[in-house]
């Protein structure tokens, strides 16, 4: 990845989804910083929140792009970082089971 930055990770180890986002990060040992935000005590909630309209964490910078939702973030790190295959399946329709899986996960199974 020449020329790249570390990616910076906007997180609350609190928060299932940003543990998550975390431990892809080191497995993969994809370079990164984190910036640590208190959930607890609302430091997500600023005025005029440039990396995260909705004011919720994790969010992701990698040079300039900045994307939310822990799951959105795992599939874009897996892709844009070419991690082995058995993070995200290449093939459309075993990718296609993982999403399928990992929507209704994000949508049925937490509220952090």
């Amino acid at each position: 990845m020449a020329g790249r930055q570390a990616v910076k990770a906007y997180l609350d180890l609190v928060s299932q989804a940003c543990r998550a986002v975390l431990i892809f990060l080191k497995d993969n040992k994809i370079p990164h910083t984190v910036e640590n935000i208190a959930i607890r005590k609302g430091q997500q909630k600023t005025p005029n929140s440039k990396l995260n309209p909705m004011q919720k964490l994790p969010v992701l910078e990698d040079n300039g792009f900045v994307l939310t939702e822990s799951d959105a973030i795992l599939k874009y790190l897996a892709t844009a970082y070419n991690v082995p295959e058995h993070w995200y399946l290449k093939l459309p329709e075993k990718r296609a089971r993982v999403d399928e899986y990992t929507a209704w996960n994000h949508a049925n199974t937490r509220t952090l």
